[in-house]
Formats: C-alpha cells, sequence, structure tokens
C-alpha cells in the first residue's frame, strides 16, 4: 500500500532548485566561492612576496637608500669598498675610499669625511653621498688626483633606519669618543688609526634652536700652537668658500664630542653644521664646497698638512696598500639585503607552485530532476554510503511503475501507516 506521505498529483511541480530548503543554492556557490578566493590570495601572496623581495631593498627608509647609492658608485673605477663595519642590530656600516687610482697614491693628502652620527639628520647624508657619486663619476678631477677621500656616510645605521638621534642602544655616538662604548664608535676609531687622515670633517645639522650661529664650522680648541693656528687657518679659508660662520671654542668645552676628542690626539678634525631653517639646496651648497675646499687647500702642501695633523704621521702605507693598488674591486655584499631576497623570493616560488599544481577541488553540483513529486527526490547514491549499502533504492519521478500506483491511489483519503512495503525509506 502508498504510504500517507504521498502526496497528490496535482501537488507536483517542476523546478531547478533544491525542494528540501530554498536557501540550498547557497552552499555550493559557497564553496565554489572559496575556491576561487583560495587561489586569488595565493596568487595575490606570491606576488606581493616576489614584489617584496624586489624592491625591499630600494628606498625602504634613509639607511636603505644610503646602502643602494652606495652599490651603485662602488661600480666606479674611482671608488674601493673597505671593510664595513656592524652596528648594534647588525646593520653594515658602509666605507669606503674615492680617489683616482690610476695615480700614484703616494703622497697625496687624505681627508676623511663622516655623517650620519645621528639618525634624524639626513641632509649630511645626502649631501656627503651627493659629492660622492659625482667624484666617482670623474667630476673635480684636481681632487681625485690629489686626495685620497675616506668616507663613513652612515655611522649609525640603527638610528638612521628608525629616524632617530640615539642608536638602538640609546647612546649618544656624538658622545662616546672617548669612551667608545658602542660598535660604530669602535669601527670608526679604527678606521682613522689605520688611515691616519689629514683633516677630518664631521658633518651635521641642527634640528633645533641653537645657542651658536647655525651655519657653522666649528674649530676645537688643542693645546699646541702650530696645529692650533693651522686649523684656524683652514678654518677661515672653508668659511669663506662656503658661506659659515668659523666658531672657536674654549678648552672648556666638551671634549666626548667627535671633532674635539681626535682634535685632542692630534688630528685636524672640524664640524659642519647648517640651520634648521635654510633650504635643502643651500645646505648641499654649503657642505659640498667645505669639502672642496678642504681638500683643494691640503691637496699639494705637504707642511701644511704636517701642522694640521701631528698624529697623521704615523701612518703606515704599507699596511693599506691592498687598497690602493690598481687592481679589480671587491665585489659588493650585503649579507641582510642578500637573505631578504632570497627568503622571499623562495616563498614567492613555494606560492607560485602551489598555485599551479594544486587544482580546484572537485565541486559536485547537486542536480535534480526536472519532473519530481516532493516526496520523490533524485539524490546520487555515491554521495551516501549508507544508503549506498542499505541498497536502498529511493522512489523517482521516471519510475513509471511508480507512477501508475500514485495514480491508482490517488483518490484515498488515507493509507494505513502500518501497511507501509518494507525498505522503503521517504
Amino acid at each position: 500500500m502508498i504510504p500517507a506521505l504521498i502526496l497528490k498529483r496535482n501537488q507536483s511541480a517542476t523546478s531547478t532548485r533544491d525542494p528540501t530548503s530554498k536557501w540550498a543554492w547557497i552552499a555550493p556557490l559557497l564553496r565554489s566561492s572559496a575556491a576561487v578566493i583560495r587561489r586569488c590570495c595565493s596568487l595575490s601572496l606570491s606576488l606581493g612576496f616576489t614584489f617584496f623581495a624586489l624592491l625591499s631593498p630600494a628606498c625602504a627608509n634613509l639607511y636603505d637608500d644610503a646602502i643602494q647609492q652606495v652599490r651603485a658608485i662602488s661600480d666606479s673605477p674611482n671608488v674601493r669598498l673597505l671593510p664595513f663595519g656592524k652596528s648594534a642590530q647588525g646593520r653594515s656600516i658602509p666605507a669606503f675610499l674615492i680617489t683616482d687610482f690610476s695615480s700614484n697614491s703616494v703622497g697625496k693628502a687624505r681627508v676623511m669625511i663622516i655623517s650620519g652620527q645621528h639618525g634624524d639628520e639626513p641632509n649630511p647624508i645626502s649631501a656627503v653621498l651627493k659629492l660622492c657619486n659625482d667624484l666617482a663619476g670623474g667630476s673635480n678631477q684636481d681632487m681625485l688626483k690629489g686626495c685620497i677621500i675616506i668616507v663613513a656616510p652612515t655611522v649609525n645605521p640603527d638610528g638612521i633606519a628608525v629616524k632617530n638621534r640615539y642608536n638602538s642602544q640609546g647612546i649618544d655616538i656624538n658622545r662616546d669618543w672617548i669612551d667608545r662604548q658602542t660598535a660604530e664608535a669602535r669601527y670608526v676609531h679604527c678606521l682613522i688609526r689605520h688611515w691616519r687622515p689629514q683633516v677630518i670633517l664631521d658633518v651635521h645639522e641642527w634640528t633645533g634652536p641653537s645657542q651658536v650661529p647655525g651655519n657653522g664650522i666649528e674649530v676645537a680648541y688643542v693645546s699646541r700652537s702650530s696645529q692650533s693656528n693651522a686649523m684656524l687657518v683652514l678654518g677661515k679659508r672653508i668659511a669663506q668658500s662656503s658661506g659659515l660662520t668659523l666658531i672657536q671654542v674654549s678648552s672648556h668645552s666638551n671634549k666626548h664630542l667627535f671633532h674635539r676628542r681626535y682634535s685632542d690626539l692630534g688630528y685636524a678634525s672640524f664640524l659642519l653644521e647648517t640651520a634648521p631653517g635654510e633650504s635643502r639646496d643651500y645646505k648641499f651648497k654649503a657642505y659640498i664646497s667645505a669639502i672642496e675646499q678642504a681638500a683643494q687647500e691640503v691637496a699639494g702642501k705637504v707642511k701644511l698638512r704636517e701642522q694640521l695633523s701631528p698624529s697623521s704621521a704615523s701612518f703606515n702605507a704599507t699596511a693599506v696598500s691592498s687598497y690602493l693598488e690598481p687592481a679589480a674591486k671587491r665585489p659588493f655584499a650585503d649579507p641582510e639585503a642578500s637573505a631578504i631576497m632570497c627568503v622571499s623570493l623562495v616563498v614567492a616560488a613555494y606560492c607560485v607552485l602551489m598555485w599551479i599544481l594544486k587544482p580546484l577541488a572537485a565541486i559536485r553540483e547537486i542536480k535534480w530532476s526536472r519532473r519530481f513529486l516532493r516526496c520523490s527526490i533524485e539524490w546520487d547514491d555515491q554521495i551516501h554510503p549508507l544508503l549506498k549499502k542499505r541498497r536502498i533504492e529511493p522512489i523517482t519521478s521516471r519510475s513509471w511503475a511508480r507512477r501508475r500506483i500514485r495514480s491508482r491511489y490517488a483518490d484515498s483519503d488515507s493509507v494505513s501507516s502500518q501497511s507501509e512495503p518494507a525498505g522503503l525509506l521517504f
């Protein structure tokens, strides 16, 4: 006997949607959307890592930009890279030589330029690197033939990376030249000890109000009269050329500052400063003019060099001869940037590979009969292992025998549920 759950023929309808729920179409749509989203995310991630790997060393901050400029000028035949130092956080402290290496380096004046002791002073770093780029390109041949320029443009890389005056240990490097607690100060001291420069220029800029003229060149106090007079003469000529004000300090000044400490140790060390209100072009012109004038003054004057820097007389040319020979330059190596690039490229390659090889999950679309009764749904018994195991055959609208039975009992008002055929499931 046909169960009472079988509906009358006039209740049948034709539809392509799941008759069990009007929201059933959402599930396959969500599954399809999730698969598409996964592939899009994988592709976006791989592209992101690829662009990061290619662009991460470039211009992320002033320090990264400086490293890129050092890398660029290192290709010049007028440039030799020196062994890099390391900051407290492991960043490289670049240093290099600029001169005409095709000419004999014996007898050339040695001029040292340092900048970037304070990470919140960007203009000195940019101006020094601009001058170095011009010299690397062959400009000012007189300066290249007469001087060896030793450059340390980013003494405080950790502070420069975050635009902080202090280094990563919270120490003002320009107050650490007596104790030399920081790795940055020890590295620069090592450079000075090896190269014994006859003139040292420490380039800074004011970031706040100053009690002295903001645009100035400071000549430190030294007890040796011959050195003091020579430094004063050179300081006046630099001031006239650059438009800076000459500043002399007394014996009671703070000896922890870089230029004062090394002047006291027998080197001709000068401080260059510019005021906070000046334009970038003015600052660049003042810095570059001062450096070029200092190099020009000492280039061909051996006696002036001896008076300026008594400690430079102990310079050992043999110890640094390997850097002055006209040999092939050492390749530039930045381990930190190389490691970041390698890791990013590996991750990007993995994401692309997974996106290509991993197919979309098979989405089984549930299809319903176009001619069904609400009590007779077509389903795939392979999706339901339990039904397949019990070998239950559902009633479908395509079963003509069942159609005849339903037609025969269509007018029946009620059918005893106890007479339901065994093995049928609705």
